[in-house]
């Protein structure tokens, strides 16, 4: 039903002529050029589960290293903003807020940029000092808090794109707001990767920009209805980004460094 009152407010916007009235709910979704295919959520279950292994092995142990207790005691603070502001992101999915005012709208942005600010400061930290961690270390304790971090900037580009949506812009800004977030995903690609932070973000985006990708095809394929105003470019240009993504996270294997441009510009 949803999808049917979206055809016809799609169609009515091409013909310049009135909709019937519809649904708010079915905006989303359909409008928007930046929606992943289904696939791509299944990351979150990755990301939980290395951030539960985290905690049960800092729970393990029975003491702590002095370089690792004081990682811990910087990362501490910004991890638990990044949970508190997630859970807000999750409140803010209802629906009074969902199509409620201008700033109603911009609250689960709001509260997802935070998350992924916090964790990037996580994220820059324990790159400054990834030294004093055995692989297994970072493998048990922030290889979670990496991805997290790499897939809630991701989904902030999700909800920007999402908002504008449920505010019912022409298609042609959402069409342009959807290539740009492609570029804002390779210039934290880049920068990250560039700059001495690892592989795992570019990586992470590199998945989330295949997924929107795949979003487009399945949605020209007519698998899944929605706008098709810029589609075509936005699968390419998608893919595209992906691939480019996937070459920054190779060259972040090699330009690891805990005196990089990254986490000297974060901390």
């Amino acid at each position: 039903r949803l999808d049917g009152e979206l055809a016809q407010q799609i169609a009515a916007e091409k013909t310049g002529t009135k909709a019937p009235k519809r649904s708010p709910l079915a905006v989303n979704g359909g409008r928007t050029l930046v929606a992943p295919a289904p696939w791509a959520f299944a990351i979150w279950g990755a990301i939980y589960m290395l951030e539960t292994a985290g905690v049960l092995y800092i729970a393990s142990l029975t003491s702590l290293a002095p370089a690792l207790a004081d990682l811990l005691q910087d990362t501490a603070p910004y991890f638990f903003l990044a949970c508190s502001a997630q859970a807000l992101w999750c409140c803010s999915f209802r629906s009074k807020y969902v199509t409620g005012s201008l700033l109603a709208r911009s609250l689960s942005t709001i509260y997802l940029v935070s998350t992924s600010a916090s964790l990037s400061k996580v994220h820059a930290l324990v790159t400054a000092k990834r030294a004093s961690l055995t692989r297994l270390q970072f493998a048990l304790m922030f290889f979670g808090t990496s991805l997290h971090f790499g897939w809630t900037a991701a989904a902030s580009l999700v909800n920007v794109n999402g908002a504008l949506a449920y505010s019912e812009v022409s298609l042609n800004l959402q069409k342009n707001v959807g290539f740009a977030s492609v570029f804002v995903a390779l210039a934290l690609a880049g920068g990250v990767s560039l700059g001495g932070g690892g592989p795992t973000v570019p990586l992470v985006l590199a998945w989330a920009l295949k997924a929107v990708s795949d979003g487009m095809k399945q949605r020209l394929e007519g698998a899944r209805q929605g706008n098709l105003v810029g589609a075509q470019t936005m699968k390419a240009l998608s893919l595209t980004g992906s691939a480019v993504c996937l070459a920054l996270g190779a060259c972040g294997f090699f330009l690891s460094s805990d005196s990089g441009a990254w986490s000297r510009a974060w901390i």
